[in-house]
């Protein structure tokens, strides 16, 4: 520890184009410092920074100390559906689009649909057949249509085949609530992502109006959801000048990094020391690659 706290500390690194911003559990003992805020490169993966906490008071103390000139050079600002985050980027990246990670987004059909499978089971007779496969089965309800088309088990005493697609039509034939929750997700997320930004604004226009008139709350909420972040879903499924589809994924996946870090660790109470640990194994695995 001694040894490692006479290194320097890392600096942060300038602001990309695109930036995405994300929160990880820190382990310290101070509340204001539960979730440490990371910007990341999404194309690299490389760490541009990790801020104290996500906490609207930091943020603002961080981002007064970088330069007008550096924030505005910003073209787009990525995060997940987080108030705070978007009153930051209105504040100081007002030139950059910004864009709700679509993992977000189908985090809410998959949250409705849990939910409706959830109270459909505990209304069956405990460890009947239904009760059993709707618990077992749980990520059948939230997987793709293209993930399971031909894919099959087989029954180990019998020998008998049985499609999954086949399965679940027949279960979702039983349950309406469900079947609409799992159509409209499938539905949702049937279209590309790489829409004109017209046509993107069609889709949920469409989508918003159908959950406002839908008979389940779960489907309300989520219109609710969509139109307060209506623009920025638009820029989700928009296309992105010379960029492709943007998304928060690797800053996801560095995330899950920096979460292993911390538990290998077995949990860190000193800030500083964890964030210029983490800088240090990022920026040297980059280091390595280009050499």
């Amino acid at each position: 520890v001694n040894l490692f706290d006479s290194l320097p500390p890392q600096p942060r690194e300038k602001l990309t184009s695109v930036i995405c911003i994300d929160e990880f559990k820190f382990s310290s003992n101070n509340k204001e410092e539960k979730y440490p805020c990371v910007i990341t490169n999404p194309f690299n993966g490389s760490i541009i920074d990790i801020i104290r906490s996500r906490r609207k008071a930091y943020l603002i103390d961080y981002f007064n100390r970088i330069s007008m000139s550096e924030r505005y050079a910003v073209s787009y600002f990525i995060s997940d559906m987080n108030e705070t985050y978007r009153q930051i980027k209105k504040m100081y990246f007002p030139k950059a689009t910004h864009i709700i990670d679509r993992f977000h987004i189908a985090k809410l059909f998959t949250e409705a649909i849990q939910s409706i499978r959830i109270k459909i089971m505990k209304s069956e007779e405990y460890k009947s057949k239904e009760y059993l496969f709707l618990k077992k089965n749980w990520k059948l309800f939230i997987m793709s249509r293209k993930k399971i088309v031909n894919k099959k088990i087989v029954n180990n005493k019998t020998g008998v085949v049985y499609y999954l697609s086949d399965i679940l039509a027949s279960v979702l034939k039983k349950y309406n609530d469900l079947n609409t929750a799992y159509q409209a997700y499938q539905d949702f997320f049937s279209y590309g992502h790489n829409m004109m930004w017209q046509d993107a604004k069609k889709h949920l226009d469409f989508f918003i109006n159908q959950f406002n008139f839908s008979n389940l709350k779960e489907l309300k909420s989520i219109g609710k959801s969509l139109s307060n972040w209506y623009y920025e879903i638009i820029n989700a499924f928009s296309r992105t000048a010379g960029y492709g589809n943007l998304s928060n994924a690797i800053a996801e996946a560095t995330n899950d990094v920096i979460q292993t870090y911390n538990d290998a660790g077995y949990g860190y109470n000193n800030f500083d020391r964890f964030r210029n640990r983490i800088l240090y194994i990022n920026r040297s695995k980059r280091s390595i690659k280009k050499s």
